[in-house]
């Protein structure tokens, strides 16, 4: 494609082929949520159920474009917000002036806001989304929806956690994918304990941490609770005694989690999402989290006898 054309032009091809594929892309949502429109038809007709109505759409979808019925669902709530209730992001998406996944990210980041409020985040999104990529759309929409529609980042915080879930698929090498969600209280009791296991060996395991991380999950699931040690040495100086995590949670860090659950206060928690903390026993910082806990902004996971940091950490 860039055969004979000078260097200084390769970025305006680019941008232009990218373009173009970009209305490809359009039109192949827009088709598929006329297929769905089209299948809700035919079921209402044959006096089906209208919470079932359209409920195979996403199964044909994916045979016919070979996609999977996850993806083809995503689409197919594309399209249909593209019609109703992003008109300016259809524009956008239409012209190539933005991809399919940019206007996904848009999408899934209204998905919760109202009407009212959703016109003016998108304006306000695609007035700076030029050279934006979809991390900074999803952050940006955070920011914006905090700020002005907190009710709507309060209920995408509730939806997210009831459509928590753990996923496990079986992959053609042997392997298997694990996915889901979890709340964030939960998300940080469990990446806290697997972060404790991994150093539960001797320095001379030859596993990675991301691998220790691996298997110190599995080690949990199969009621062991602990991370065995590979090193093979018969003077394995693995002599932690490893004791069994309190009903509250596993020992170790002490965790407190900021609730964005709404008020004047949480729009800054509500556009970063959960806000965990390490807390001391004693200092400011534990002080601070406490009288926040009292007022219902803080959810304490663990309570901690040995860490003394005074840190917070992102959620």
């Amino acid at each position: 494609m860039l055969s004979g054309v000078p260097e200084l032009e390769w970025t305006a091809v680019l941008r232009e082929r990218h373009a173009g594929i970009a209305r490809s892309q359009f039109l192949e949502v827009d088709a598929v949520a006329s297929g769905y429109l089209a299948r809700c038809a035919e079921d209402a007709r044959r006096g089906c159920n209208e919470a079932n109505q359209g409920e195979l759409a996403r199964v044909e979808v994916g045979v016919m474009v070979t996609v999977t019925e996850s993806v083809a669902r995503r689409w197919i709530g594309l399209g249909l917000d593209l019609r109703w209730r992003l008109r300016a992001t259809s524009d956008a998406f239409s012209s190539g002036r933005i991809d399919r996944a940019r206007a996904q990210a848009i999408s899934d980041a209204l998905e919760t806001v109202t009407a009212e409020k959703a016109e003016l985040v998108e304006r306000l999104l695609l007035d700076g989304i030029d050279g934006a990529t979809t991390s900074m759309i999803r952050r940006a929409a955070r920011r914006l929806v905090a700020r002005h529609d907190p009710a709507g980042a309060k209920a995408r915080r509730e939806q997210g956690e009831a459509d928590r879930d753990v996923r496990f698929r079986a992959n053609d090498d042997g392997t298997c994918s694990v996915e889901g969600t979890l709340p964030g209280p939960a998300g940080q009791v469990v990446a806290m304990r697997l972060r404790r296991m991994r150093f539960e060996v001797c320095g001379n395991d030859p596993r990675t941490f991301a691998q220790r991380r691996a298997d110190a999950l599995v080690a949990l699931a199969d009621g062991s609770g602990r991370l065995r040690c590979l090193c093979g040495r018969a003077d394995c100086a693995q002599t932690v005694s490893v004791t069994s995590p309190a009903p509250g949670g596993p020992s170790g860090d002490s965790v407190a989690v900021a609730a964005t659950a709404g008020g004047a206060g949480d729009a800054a928690a509500n556009s970063a999402g959960p806000q965990v903390g390490v807390v001391d026993d004693g200092g400011s910082v534990g002080e601070a989290a406490r009288t926040r806990a009292s007022t219902g902004k803080v959810h304490v996971v663990r309570s901690c006898r040995r860490c003394r940091r005074r840190r917070f950490m992102s959620g």
